[in-house]
């Protein structure tokens, strides 16, 4: 008897391992309607379907501001408006890149490529807002906590850890406006198999 090894891959490192050859092709055919329907086509690559997606959100504690509270990463940057300590990741510098883009008036669908003279304009609006950035956080779980906390006003958080904390009682909000949206992709490694013997 044999098993595939399924293996789950980060979006960054998908297209080099692709490449490489290092994955066996999906069969889509064998998949019944309700997977394909499940799997939308641009989630389902030859060699690669998604198998998780997640979001780096705005997210702020809604019991700092009494009327509606920041709702895009130009609200992140607007100190004035809404004042307090604010948080972002240190994952991935293409999120606080991203993000300081479209505070800067970017259009989201112009962002990328990036170009020297956009990362020169992201650096310049991250310069406005180091000094109001109390942690740079670095595990999903501390940016719903720091909130929690009250060391966080504003930050930029992780969809599915924001949500537990939500259906838990926190008294945090976040919106969708901006989001960064990440795959990892389920694949089968080529030659990639598992051989053994069925007991009973």
């Amino acid at each position: 008897m044999a098993a595939s090894i399924v293996a789950y891959i980060e979006a960054e490192a998908y297209p080099a391992l692709h490449k490489a050859g290092m994955f066996e092709p999906i069969d889509y055919s064998l998949w019944d309607q309700e997977a394909l329907e499940g799997a939308p086509p641009h989630t389902r690559l030859k060699d690669a379907v998604v198998g998780l997606a997640s979001a780096i959100v705005l997210a702020y504690d809604q019991r700092l501001f009494s009327g509606p509270g920041p709702q895009d990463w130009a609200d992140f940057w607007d100190v004035k408006t809404f004042p307090g300590p604010r948080g972002l990741d240190t994952l991935f510098g293409k999120h606080a890149i991203q993000f300081a883009l479209l505070a800067a008036g970017v259009a989201h669908k112009d962002i990328w490529p990036l170009t020297d003279d956009k990362l020169d304009r992201a650096i310049a609006k991250l310069n406005e807002i180091k000094p109001y950035i109390t942690k740079w956080w670095s595990a999903g779980g501390e940016a719903p906590q720091l909130l929690i906390n009250r060391e966080y006003a504003v930050a930029g958080a992780f969809d599915g850890r924001l949500i537990a904390a939500i259906r838990q009682g926190a008294p945090i909000k976040f919106v969708w406006e901006g989001a960064y949206v990440t795959y990892t992709y389920m694949t089968v490694l080529k030659g990639g198999l598992i051989w053994g013997t069925r007991k009973g």
